[in-house]
């Protein structure tokens, strides 16, 4: 029991890489942003992804060759027997209010994309919306699960220490 102490200090050292294994110069990689739900069609000629931002449905609008916004459309939005018409910003987005649609991750949904000459409908299903989450919890546990924990290994700790020095005594 005496050599808990000297191992917990000897696994709180940092350790330092060997001859050959110094990673200083590499360029790390990409760090990739986690997505939420997300919606993401193309054809040919265009390429639509639907993503909650906020409050909001933002579907961007995109030429599939080129990437360019397409500003100059009418995006409807249709499920079930219920139509809505998204809300241009002139920059390719339309949004659409988060609760008009049924994020089920099974209602399926028709886009109709009418431009100057040209109309096409893309088909597809959003995905289901997570629960909110409030600022402060970790991956759907509260902090008091954490907290808990965290002295439950206090305590556990602080037991071992009183028996082995009973012993010793």
């Amino acid at each position: 029991m005496r050599a808990l102490p000297w191992l917990c200090l000897l696994l709180a050292l940092p350790l330092h890489a060997h001859d050959g294994h110094d990673h200083a110069d590499e360029v790390p990689a990409l760090v990739t942003a986690v997505l939420g739900p997300r919606l993401s069609l193309h054809s040919e000629r265009l390429e639509l992804v639907a993503a909650p931002e906020g409050d909001q449905w933002l579907i961007t609008v995109d030429d599939y060759t080129s990437n360019a916004p397409l500003t100059a459309l009418t995006v409807q939005v249709q499920q079930g027997t219920r139509q809505w018409q998204a809300a241009p910003d002139g920059q390719g987005n339309y949004r659409l209010p988060v609760d008009l649609l049924v994020t089920d991750g099974v209602t399926p949904l028709r886009f109709q994309l009418i431009g100057r000459d040209w109309s096409e409908q893309l088909h597809g299903v959003l995905p289901a919306l997570p629960l909110a989450t409030t600022p402060g919890t970790t991956a759907g546990r509260p902090p008091w699960v954490w907290i808990s924990a965290a002295l439950a290994a206090v305590l556990a700790l602080t037991a071992l220490a009183w028996r082995a020095r009973r012993r010793r005594a």
